[in-house]
């Protein structure tokens, strides 16, 4: 093995990179910069909230865990108190490194657990957990959750986060999406979780410094600038919180601050000016506002007076044009009469430019503008200047700059235009995609927009441009024989954000570009190249044409598109044409191309080139080539399209899959977005047009009419739809169930003679398919059997949840996950005899046991099937939507082909993180940005993608146990929660690289290609241990076998709560630091593969103290430090005990069933606590205490508790007699206590019965009428002072006493 000899540990590889950062210099290779949330991200990294590796690596991406944003909004708060009930959390132990994160966290109260006994704190953090923790610690009223009614996912937020999450949507920091959606259980990467504290920042902070805001009763006044002028606010502050926002003065116009002022209320509600949003259309007045409002808070909280004052001078449409035009040669403008439009001081200048034949400008007149009228007037002498200049060359008036500005930029642009335009019609010329979609905005009816040049950056979308360019405007779009093509310098953010223009999410994605063509009639794209284009929110690809729009296009080429979205029955990767919300397009195509065009749809794609659907297309002299969809290959048509496609040319390369590789028209009754139906009757007539055969049966059948094959029945069509009414003129194969015509045309390839129509029957049926059976189809390069799943917890293989629907299990005690129940197609002649049929008689009832709780379901008919054998069956009475074609071999074998008929889905930009250390395999991918756990299908399989051609085939619970989390084995994790895991399928995916993700599910296939590949690194037998050693003895012995020769390893040190130390070196078998003094405890040391061939390995050891630092002070019952150890040593102690025993019996400090003893801040030893209810063994000398802490001596004293008293109880013939004694068994009496009050009980947790509770306690012997013989009880007596005193009694046989068998 290759090492690095002593090298200096300097890098640690931790998976929840919360490390200390490097200064901001030093991080040259951060992966946040260009990130959509570097403000955000690199603002908590340089203040320290948020740690990476100490190399500027955040991982940004990543998913943010329950953990990892406490501790980020700890250290934003200024966290410190540790609550000890951190200790009856069951997966938090003192060794993690979150453990005393989580321990604040708990004290300030915004974290209470995912149950009593757990924290869940490496779960990605969900936004409806992470809005509640913020509610929490902002104190936000959460009774009513009324505010949830306008969301139309309310039904699945969970119940604990109802109030808080609609008490973040009342206070404005949640608005939801787009679509009315709050997405609860959305799970936040590591950069919108801090993006969720960034916005929240102030308030978070405010709320730190006091138990309110931290703001001060008062009236306090700010100002700001607005538009016209300093804006002066008032705010009244009252019981620490503001109650009142009063605007006192203004200069801005009326109807814009009265707009803008609704942002007071958000202001109020919030308690907070941060994160608050301008108001649109009053964005200036909002920002003055917003200034002096944050003055006053400011002031407030005992800071300064941050207030400004002025005028931003701007206008409510976009502020005052204060750049001075560059100014334009009139000598080389063309004859004619241009218009343009520029900013002025306060609104829009527009001039109409006239130019004679020699170039010369002789009129410019003033069209309309929106500055004030004595500052313009004056400004209209510039004109004048102009004209005899020639030139807008020329200075500014004085006492009227903007306005003069404005008229000068409303020349120039006027005079852009290389050709002269009628009725004022204006000619737009652009270089840039973004000046292309202004051009867009601005253009009126008539106006021309020309490409001076190619459009190379389509889709590199920032604050003005966009990747849809919307044309609403009987504009004309001249190429100019130039292209417009996708921008191809790399990646650009997508956000998506809620009706407030709130980001909600974001990723990056490939820029795409596209057209929505809509409204408006008189279009007009001639001379073009549309190269390159995908919509990727509506229908079709490079053209969306929709509500009555009329487009003509004319010598344009469309090619490299493609239909991006991938709803079902999409279609037309160039153009996509239909109704929408109203009237239906108009398609007219002259002498156009479509070249390599497709629609990525899988089996119902649409038209490669054009889908119709209740539209108007005609198709004159164009030529399409290399197209590619399910269903016409260049050509779709459905409902009730009128379609001519005269003259034209279709080449051999079109390809219609499943029909039609030139046109395919859908004819009667078909499928249209999945589930929805449409009565087809196409209206078309085709003539001249050239087609090219191919010699395959259906493709040579270059036209064909008919429906979708395999979607429906067979029998149900439009009535007296005939070939010769549904394709005029043509001689075309028609499916469904049709007489064949054909006519002597060109469509008759060849002279065939058209096949008839196969009629061979099948049947379908549910059937249980083994895991090796169902995948043997679906996998590629790895021939190892897919195993059942064997499983211990026998709960979750049988309560068809997330986990397991979609599987069955043939053992009835739930030991096992057997198969896939999934819809089979098979000849109507297979016998089944063999195998178990399940009917509509049928039921199983499953009992699962949870959290102590029982439940029985019962499962009827097909649903049976998930406790039945392999192979059982349930006859289905219609055709399933997707299905396995089913054979049987001359040996009786069942074999299963490829899924058919399953609507794919494209994810191209799934965000994947693989971990090598998981409770649940030796790997786990976790994926991001797939959609799947907010549609929450039920998962019939998932297959892993490699680069090298393997695919691997994940089970239910083992592998797939959340939607977006799966886990593999590999051969050294053989057991996980008490389930034997399998792993020959999965060990050759070691060194490969995972591209893909494939997900079989009831709403579809999901075909997820990873932004990034994940190479599986490789994991290997080892021995690797660290010899415990005194921690300030320099040295320790490294014992390392097993390793690779080609391992070349590098070596880090970390503390167990996960902090990176330096001065530590290893050589492989000593491990040596020296200039630092490391605190007794546990340590562990990485040993990480330099060219990450290989999986990390990782080792926990421990450094001791060699002398005591701890001693116990009998006068305060507490650990002290001892002689000449400092207060931090103590507490390093106190934060690493581990158990502490009490007359011989230990009581762990944390972890499941934890006793706390010992405070693990003060040292105080609470003498409340469970073992000191019981008298000591030793009434002289006390309860004998043993102390263990992980890296010091065992620490051993004697300690009393003189007031202490004790009962002693009998519980006999419905009578309970109390003894109370002191810890040297002396007699007490009851007047002792104060107030006493007794609880008696049986039972314990749910199943607890009270036959007394906090009676008051005048004598000792109580009558006790109910108790059942042979019950254990607890008593608790209780008193104003004097700690609770816990008793046992078991009722005893008496003649006056019920027994159990006659109560």
């Amino acid at each position: 093995m290759k090492q690095l000899a002593r090298r200096s540990l300097g890098i640690f590889v931790a998976g929840m990179m919360l490390l200390t950062t490097l200064p901001r210099a030093f991080a040259l290779e951060s992966d946040i910069r260009g990130h959509w949330a570097e403000e955000a991200l690199q603002s908590f990294a340089d203040n320290g909230y948020l740690a990476g590796d100490g190399r500027g690596h955040y991982m940004p991406n990543a998913m943010m865990t329950r953990a990892q944003f406490a501790t980020v909004m700890n250290r934003l708060v200024g966290l410190t108190e540790e609550s000890a009930a951190i200790a009856n959390y069951t997966d938090v132990s003192t060794s993690d490194w979150y453990y005393r994160e989580l321990a604040k966290a708990l004290a300030a109260g915004f974290v209470s657990g995912t149950s009593a006994t757990t924290m869940s704190p490496d779960a990605p953090i969900s936004r409806q957990q992470a809005f509640t923790m913020l509610s929490r610690y902002l104190k936000l009223n959460t009774s009513d959750t009324s505010a949830l009614n306008a969301f139309a996912d309310q039904d699945t937020i969970a119940d604990y986060a109802r109030g808080p999450m609609a008490a973040m949507v009342d206070a404005g920091y949640v608005q939801g999406s787009d679509d009315r959606r709050l997405l609860p259980e959305k799970q936040l990467t590591r950069a919108e979780g801090v993006t969720v504290l960034y916005r929240a920042k102030s308030s978070l902070q405010a709320g730190s410094r006091s138990s309110a805001n931290g703001l001060k009763d008062g009236v306090y006044t700010g100002t700001g600038a607005g538009y016209g002028g300093t804006v002066k606010v008032q705010m009244t502050v009252s019981g620490g919180n503001i109650t009142e926002l009063e605007i006192l003065s203004h200069s801005d116009t009326g109807g814009y601050m009265n707009r803008a002022k609704k942002l007071l209320d958000t202001v109020v509600k919030k308690q907070s000016a941060d994160g608050v949003d301008t108001i649109s259309g009053a964005t200036l007045s909002s920002k003055g506002l917003l200034t002096a409002v944050n003055a006053c808070i400011s002031q407030a909280q005992g800071g300064k007076d941050t207030s400004k004052t002025g005028a931003t001078g701007g206008g409510g449409h976009g502020g005052i044009n204060t750049d001075r035009p560059a100014g334009t040669e009139i000598s080389k403008v063309t004859t004619g009469t241009y218009i343009g439009s520029a900013r002025g001081y306060s609104g829009t200048t527009t001039v109409q430019v006239a130019v004679d034949s020699n170039g010369i400008i002789t009129k410019i007149d003033v069209m309309s503008h929106g500055d004030t009228s004595s500052y313009f007037n004056r400004a209209k002498r510039i004109v004048d200047s102009v004209i005899s200049k020639q030139s807008t060359k020329v200075d500014a008036v004085s006492g009227a700059t903007y306005s003069s500005y404005g008229i000068l930029s409303a020349i120039e642009n006027a005079l852009k235009g290389a050709t002269g335009s009628q009725d004022h019609a204006q000619t737009y010329s652009v270089v840039s995609w973004k000046e292309f979609t202004q051009a867009l905005a601005q253009a009126k009816d008539g106006d021309t927009i020309r490409l001076a040049k190619d459009i190379t950056d389509a889709g590199q979308v920032d604050a003005v441009s966009a990747a849809t360019a919307t044309i609403n405007k009987a504009v004309t779009i001249d190429g100019n024989g130039k292209s417009i093509s996708a921008y191809k310098g790399g990646k650009v953010t997508k956000n998506t954000t809620d009706k407030s223009g709130a980001i909600i999410s974001t990723s990056e994605v490939e820029a795409t570009f596209c057209f929505d063509v809509t409204t408006a009639t008189g279009i007009q794209l001639k001379n073009l190249t549309i190269d390159g284009a995908s919509f990727g929110t509506k229908l079709g690809g490079a053209m969306y044409v929709e509500t009555g729009a009329g487009v003509t296009l004319s010598g344009v080429t469309f090619k490299n598109c493609a239909a991006g979205n991938t709803s079902a029955g999409n279609g037309g990767a160039a153009i996509y044409a239909e109704p929408h919300k109203g009237a239906s397009p108009t398609i007219t195509a002259v002498n156009c191309k479509f070249e390599n065009n497709a629609v990525n749809r899988g089996a119902t794609g649409r038209g490669g080139a054009i889908y119709g659907y209740n539209a108007n297309v005609t198709l004159q002299g164009c030529t399409f080539s290399g197209n590619k969809a399910a269903y016409g290959g260049a050509v779709a048509a459905a409902g009730t399209t009128k379609l001519t496609v005269t003259g034209c040319t279709f080449a051999s390369s079109n390809d219609g899959v499943y029909g039609g590789d030139d046109i395919y028209i859908f004819d009667g009754y078909t499928f249209y977005k999945k589930t929805m139906a449409t009565d087809s009757a196409v209206s078309s007539n085709f003539s001249g047009n050239t087609h090219s055969a191919d010699g395959n049966d259906f493709a040579g059948y270059r036209v064909i009419c008919g429906r979708v094959l395999g979607e429906i029945s067979d029998t149900t069509s439009s009535s007296g739809n005939t070939i010769t009414k549904t394709c005029a003129g043509s001689g075309a194969l028609f499916l469904g169930g049709h007489d064949v015509t054909f006519a002597n045309t060109d469509y008759d390839r060849m002279g065939k003679t058209a096949p008839a129509e196969k009629t061979a029957e099948y049947k379908y049926v549910l059937m249980n398919i083994p895991y090796d059976a169902f995948y043997a189809a679906e996998l590629s390069g790895n021939q190892v059997k897919v195993d059942a799943v064997s499983s211990a917890t026998k709960n979750k293989t049988r309560n068809g949840g997330m986990m397991s629907g979609g599987s069955y299990h043939v053992n009835a005690d739930g030991t096992d996950i057997t198969g896939i129940t999934f819809p089979v197609m098979m000849a109507k002649e297979v016998d089944l005899s063999n195998y178990k049929k399940v009917t509509d008689s049928d039921s199983v009832s499953i009992t699962v046991i949870s959290r102590g709780q029982s439940s029985a379901v019962s499962y009827t008919g097909k649903d049976a099937l998930f406790e039945s054998p392999s192979y059982s069956y349930y006859e289905l009475s219609e055709i399933p939507a997707f299905y396995k074609v089913m054979t049987v071999g001359v040996d009786g074998t069942l074999s299963f082909g490829k899924i058919q008929g399953m609507a794919t889905d494209l994810i191209p930009e799934a965000v994947g993180t693989l971990s090598t250390n998981s409770r649940y395999g030796d790997y786990q991918l976790n994926l991001m940005n797939t959609g799947l756990d907010e549609k929450k299908p039920v998962i019939y399989g998932v297959v892993l993608r490699t680069k090298e051609g393997a695919d691997y085939g994940l089970r239910h619970l083992e592998n797939i146990w959340r939607y977006t989390q799966l886990a593999f084995c590999t051969g050294f994790k053989t057991e996980v929660h008490g389930c034997v895991t399998s792993a020959d399928h999965y060990k050759s995916i070691m060194g490969k690289t995972i591209t893909g993700v494939t997900y079989f599910t009831d709403q579809g296939q999901f075909d997820l290609t990873l932004s990034e590949s994940l190479y599986v690194p490789v994991k290997f037998a080892n021995t690797f241990e660290v010899a415990g050693a005194v921690a300030n003895s320099g040295t320790t012995t490294v014992t390392m076998s097993g390793f690779p020769d080609d391992f070349t390893a590098e070596y880090t040190v970390a503390t167990a709560a996960g902090d990176l130390l330096e001065g530590f070196s290893c050589d492989g078998s000593t491990l040596t630091w020296s200039g630092i003094a490391p605190k007794p405890g546990n340590y562990t040391l990485t040993a990480a593969d330099r060219n990450k061939v290989y999986a990390s390995v990782a080792t926990s050891f421990t450094l001791a103290s060699d002398s005591a630092v701890a001693e116990y002070d009998s006068q305060t019952q507490k650990l002290k430090a001892a002689s000449d150890v400092s207060e931090e040593a103590l507490s390093n102690y106190l934060r690493n005990i581990t158990s502490v025993s009490v007359d011989g019996t230990a009581y762990g400090a944390r972890g499941r069933g934890a006793v706390p003893i010992i405070d693990g801040k003060t040292g105080l030893i609470d003498v409340s606590a469970k073992p000191f209810q019981i008298k000591p063994q030793s009434t002289d000398s006390g309860y004998a205490v043993t102390v263990t802490a992980t890296g010091y001596p065992e620490l051993s004293f004697s300690m009393t508790i003189p007031d202490k008293i004790y009962a002693a109880a009998s519980l006999t013939g419905g009578k309970l007699i109390l003894t109370l004694k002191d810890a040297h068994d002396s007699a007490v009496e009851l007047s002792k206590l104060e107030n006493p009050k007794l609880t008696l009980s049986s039972g314990a947790g749910k199943n607890t019965v009270k036959l007394l509770e906090n009676l008051g306690l005048t004598d000792l012997n109580v009558e006790i009428p109910d108790a059942v013989v042979g019950t254990e009880y607890t008593g608790i007596i209780t008193s104003d002072n004097h700690p609770a005193i816990v008793f046992q009694a078991t009722a005893e046989v008496a003649d006056t006493m019920r027994t159990e068998a006659t109560s």
